[in-house]
């Protein structure tokens, strides 16, 4: 039977001017056939119908690698300092010689971790809010909250005020800091029984701070980390790691090193 034929059919079958058996229609449904793509040209199909989300992908995957390949390059630090400043003139002497005060810490500071190098963290946040922008403080003092609650620093370098005003007021020096005074009794940096000046301290000397190290300079040792991530045995190793750089330093006793 014709296509003609058929379609005949079946508008009478439509009609119903002839019952469905008396119909003798083919109906050839052919399903369209699509021949797939080999090889570029698959490839190509590909790209064209998922361009988005392989540039997604592909976006993750190379910051995933890098933050994979920087953690496993990154140097694992032996201790970290935290080094804060309220004040215009502290703050450009920290942030000039940030360099020069992380290696002389570096000379007190043993190879905790014992993988052949010293590394100090000297992290540094800068709290001077003249002139500045208020996002820009609002960011800093976010930081330092973040480093007070994570409480791995213990030791603090930077000006009488930043120390004292750390909480904002809230800080009570006895309860938060270690007596400095009862542990170095005879030490004449000691100001206040909580403060070391590093004003003339051999620590400068050997950042070759000497003449430009600012009068309103000191450290300080949290002695409190309660409510801070850090606890347990990990907040003891910390304590005891932070001590023995605190008490080289204080008492001018650089670490030995070996030739190896």
């Amino acid at each position: 039977m014709s296509n003609l034929n058929d379609k005949r059919e079946l508008l009478k079958l439509k009609q119903g001017l002839i019952e469905e058996e008396e119909a003798e229609i083919i109906i050839d449904e052919e399903k369209p056939y699509y021949e797939k793509p080999k090889g570029f040209a698959a490839i190509s199909n590909f790209f064209y119908h998922y361009k988005l989300q392989v540039i997604i992908a592909a976006f993750f995957i190379v910051v995933g690698g890098f933050l994979v390949i920087d953690t496993l390059n990154r140097e694992k630090a032996d201790i970290k300092i935290l080094l804060i400043s309220t004040d215009p003139e502290v703050s450009s002497a920290i942030f000039l010689r940030q360099r020069d005060i992380k290696s002389a810490l570096e000379l007190y500071t043993p190879d905790f971790d014992e993988n052949g190098y010293v590394f100090v963290e000297s992290f540094y946040i800068d709290l001077v809010d003249i002139g500045r922008n208020p996002e820009s403080v609002q960011g800093n003092t976010i930081k330092l909250f973040g480093e007070i609650q994570d409480g791995s620093s213990l030791i603090f370098m930077g000006n009488r005020h930043a120390l004292e005003d750390l909480l904002g007021g809230q800080l009570e020096v006895e309860r938060f800091y270690l007596n400095l005074g009862e542990r170095y009794s005879d030490n004449p940096h000691i100001v206040d029984g909580y403060f070391y000046r590093v004003k003339g301290s051999p620590l400068m000397g050997a950042a070759s701070m000497l003449a430009s190290c600012p009068e309103d300079l000191f450290i300080a040792f949290r002695d409190n980390v309660s409510g801070a991530r850090v606890s347990g045995e990990r907040a003891v190793l910390l304590r005891e790691q932070a001590l023995i750089v605190l008490d080289n330093i204080v008492n001018d006793t650089p670490v030995e090193r070996g030739d190896s």
